[in-house]
């Protein structure tokens, strides 16, 4: 894992401009993965420079008016936080020495011997001994954290070990990133996604007002962000930091990883024992992403409660479904559908989700080894099974209705041998003239045969009516021209042979669950990931 930053923060504090710019000059600092992010001429001032941007290496003259280097040094190392500081003197000091060695000031330096050799060799011997603390102090730092947040109280650990975790008494806040991976468990382990790896967070700068950011695995996937903030009065302002930064993460960690990832914030405490409850919150509000689309970035505080969904109502759509299965009746199957998934919806209920899920794909897989068709897993193996919208709501119930749908429509062509020469006729007419006024009496007139005859065959052949045919037929090709956003809703009506929108509104909504609108919407916001 990656500990340190590309580049090392360094800070030069002297009282004399000549000799802060004499060592500003003395290396290219970037060239050797330092920069200078702050001067100051006096100790005050240097320490406000030093809070706002915590370097970790500081050159500080030993003899300053007001406040001396070894007095800012103790300033700056009460802070508790990974630096180290080297002191400057214009001529040998033992009883100086002595006292920065005593404080736990890392070297002392005569600037008459600085020269660029012994410059770069000192910040080379800095960088390691920060290396070292930095993985040692990660290492320690994820069992602390994973000892707190399972609801191990803090109060007898040293002050070492706190500091590793709240470096000052501000705010903290988690982050829990999720890469979004198919909701079916059958398909995660082929969906070709991979965990997001911990060390990339720190790629991603800090911005103002966040001073650390530490990550541990939480499980296969996803892992847990650690985050110190300084406090603010407005908890909206505290918000939109945090925001801010899980946004950036987001976007870094989605073009690393070539995959979406949601993250949920928690809301900031000022408290360590706190942070048991914040976790506990976020564990259970990570099964309420699949509502939402993904790359979603949430509170855990604004998710939903569970409400409930009567288990009867399931139970009753999967008896509507089972027997539209039996009557190959595509347009009962996809109401059956629609209706779940709506009624899951209303209680946001995941569990209940989860339950209609496994249950759909059982019974699906069951229809298809009934009919002799191959697996799903067949269909993956073959490059036929689009897995990519099964990580949320409309994804899902939009994946089971076009397998149910493209099922059955096998099974029609598998019975289509059996079907009588002039239901092939009617079926092959509905299919070529659907956007006309259609009616069993004058699609069996073209055929040259009674209606009543050809209602009857029809039924007898098929298993559903002339009209639920028709209506299964002209609501397919609807959606393919809703999908596309390039027509209004009562152009899409007479393009599909229904003369006013409002009853095709009403047949779309009987048969798919939703209105039209409401279907294009949710297709617009799937293929932008709004």
């Amino acid at each position: 894992m990656k500990m340190m930053p590309n580049q090392i923060k360094v800070m030069i504090v002297d009282d004399e401009i000549l000799a802060i710019e004499d060592l500003e000059q003395l290396i290219p600092w970037r060239q050797h993965g330092f920069e200078i992010v702050a001067t100051a001429t006096g100790s005050q001032k240097a320490l406000e420079l030093y809070e706002k941007h915590r370097p970790q290496i500081i050159f500080v003259d030993i003899r300053m008016p007001a406040m001396d280097g070894l007095e800012f040094s103790r300033r700056v190392l009460a802070y508790r936080y990974p630096v180290r500081i080297v002191l400057l003197t214009a001529y040998k000091d033992f009883e100086y020495a002595q006292q920065a060695v005593a404080l736990g000031v890392s070297n002392y330096l005569l600037k008459h011997d600085v020269n660029e050799a012994s410059l770069l060799k000192e910040l080379n011997k800095l960088r390691d001994d920060l290396e070292n603390t930095f993985r040692r102090d990660a290492i320690v730092k994820q069992r602390l954290i994973k000892r707190i947040l399972t609801g191990e109280s803090p109060g007898d650990w040293s002050g070492g070990e706190l500091r590793l975790i709240n470096q000052n008494p501000e705010n903290l806040a988690l982050l829990l990133i999720h890469p979004v991976t198919p909701y079916l468990e059958r398909f995660k382990a082929i969906s070709g996604m991979h965990p997001v790896k911990i060390s990339d967070i720190k790629e991603v700068p800090l911005p103002d007002g966040i001073y650390c950011a530490d990550g541990f695995d939480l499980d296969e996937l996803g892992f847990i962000v650690l985050v110190g903030m300084k406090r603010v009065n407005s908890q909206a302002e505290e918000r939109e930091r945090l925001y801010q930064y899980a946004l950036a993460l987001q976007n870094y960690l989605c073009e690393a990883n070539h995959q979406n990832v949601a993250i949920i914030i928690s809301r900031s405490c000022a408290q360590i024992e706190v942070l048991p409850l914040l976790y506990q919150r976020m564990i259970r509000a990570r099964q309420y992403l699949v509502f939402y689309h993904p790359k979603q970035i949430l509170c855990s505080d604004d998710l939903p409660v569970i409400t409930g969904l009567q288990t009867t109502d399931i139970d009753r759509d999967l008896q509507i479904l089972a027997q539209s299965l039996r009557e190959t009746d595509c347009s009962g199957v996809q109401s059956a559908i629609g209706e779940l998934f709506q009624g899951v919806l209303s209680s946001r209920n995941p569990e209940q989700l989860k339950r209609i899920c496994d249950e759909l794909l059982e019974r699906l897989e069951h229809y298809r080894n009934h009919h002799g068709l191959s697996s799903l897993m067949e269909l993956h193996k073959q490059g036929k099974l689009n897995l990519e919208s099964l990580s949320y709501y409309t994804g899902l119930q939009d994946w089971f209705r076009d397998q149910f749908d493209g099922t059955i429509r096998q099974v029609f062509e598998l019975n289509q041998g059996r079907y009588s020469k002039k239901v092939q006729q009617a079926i092959s007419h509905i299919r070529q003239h659907y956007a006309a006024d259609l009616t069993v009496e004058n699609v069996a007139g073209a055929l040259g045969i009674s209606g009543v005859y050809l209602s009857q065959l029809f039924k007898k052949e098929t298993h559903r009516t002339f009209l639920e045919y028709l209506t299964e037929h002209r609501i397919k090709i609807a959606k393919d021209l809703l999908q596309s956003g390039d027509y209004k809703i009562y152009e899409v009506a007479a393009m599909v042979g229904y003369k006013t929108s409002q009853y095709f509104s009403h047949v779309f909504r009987k048969v798919t669950g939703v209105y039209p609108v409401d279907y294009r919407e949710g297709a617009t916001r799937n293929e932008t990931g709004d």
